[in-house]
Parts: structure tokens; C-alpha cells; sequence
């Protein structure tokens, strides 16, 4: 009915200014924030500029990476040409800064971007493909997600390991 329809488009733009609003407190708190180091009260990185990007993009390689590692020869492939997109990634700069390495016998990998912020996030691979490894750190990797060296890197598929930076949600709301 009409009134139904009123009802229904009168919830969708409360929806639509509801999330502009936080959009902009979201905006306001990454300013007010840009800059600072350390943690806030829940331990979590101050200025997380930059960050939900950073993860999507991180996330995009790591299931690049799973899928060519499962269809073309069981290894990680070194070339970022392979595997980066084509077109860059998605709300980062040109120069992205995302650095990739993987290990000559071509069974482990990792990629890292150190934020606007200063913390470095990072994902990686090992031999067993369903493994998701995840980095969080003031200083980047220094080491490969594999064992004894893995030093800052949690593996987030099978164990009860959650990384908080990771868990928090930087998303901006959708505009409708």
C-alpha cells in the first residue's frame, strides 16, 4: 500500500542520514587521531588511518595467492606482475608500499604495508594453502609465517588466535 511504501522510504533515508552521520564522526575521529602513536585503553592502535584499506588489499592477496597456489603448480608465485591487480588496489595510492617476499622453495610467503599510522599489517601463506596467517606490529616481519621464526604472525584459520587490530571493523558504513 501507500502507506507502506511511505513507511518503508521514510526507514530508508533515516538509514541513509544515520550512516552519512557516522560516516562523518568516522572521518572526524580519524583526523583528530592522525599522528598520534601507541595504543588507546582497548589496546588498540591510535591512528588507524589508512587501515581498513590496507586490509582489504592484504586480503586480496592472500586469496590470490590461495587460488594460484591450488591451480598452477602447488607454490606461491614471486611475481608481484601475477599477483598484485592490475589495476592497483582499491582506495590505496599509486604507490601503495605493500611489500611481498616469498621463500625460494616457493611453499611460504608473506606481504605487509606499514600504515599512515606507523603499524605494519601483513598476511601470508604457508605449504598447508588453508592456513591465514595475519601480521600486526610496530616494526615489520622479520621473519616467514612458518614455525619457530614467526615472531608477531597469527594463524587465524584453525586456531582460537584472534588479532584484535585485524577483528576491528574500519569500514566505513555504506552511503544507502
Amino acid at each position: 500500500s501507500f502507506t507502506s511504501a511511505r513507511w518503508v522510504m521514510r526507514q530508508y533515508r533515516r538509514a541513509v542520514r544515520s550512516n552519512a552521520r557516522k560516516n562523518r564522526q568516522r572521518q572526524h575521529r580519524l583526523k583528530k587521531r592522525a599522528g598520534l602513536s601507541g595504543t588507546d585503553k582497548n589496546g588498540l592502535w591510535v591512528d588507524r588511518r589508512e587501515f581498513h584499506e590496507t586490509k582489504q588489499a592484504l586480503e586480496a592477496l592472500f586469496y590470490s595467492q590461495m587460488g594460484l597456489y591450488r591451480n598452477r603448480g602447488n607454490h606461491y608465485w614471486a611475481d608481484p606482475i601475477a599477483v598484485f591487480p592490475a589495476g592497483g588496489f582499491k582506495d590505496l595510492p599509486e604507490d601503495h608500499g605493500i611489500q611481498f617476499a616469498v621463500r625460494d622453495d616457493g611453499q611460504v610467503w608473506m606481504a605487509w604495508r606499514r600504515t599512515v599510522g606507523g603499524l605494519n599489517l601483513g598476511v601470508g601463506g604457508t605449504d598447508d594453502v588453508d592456513a591465514y596467517w595475519r601480521y600486526f606490529g610496530v616494526d615489520s616481519p622479520s621473519g616467514y609465517p612458518d614455525g619457530a621464526d614467526a615472531g608477531g604472525w597469527m594463524e587465524v584459520s584453525t586456531s582460537n588466535g584472534t588479532s584484535p587490530e585485524w577483528e576491528t571493523n574500519d569500514a566505513p558504513l555504506p552511503r544507502a
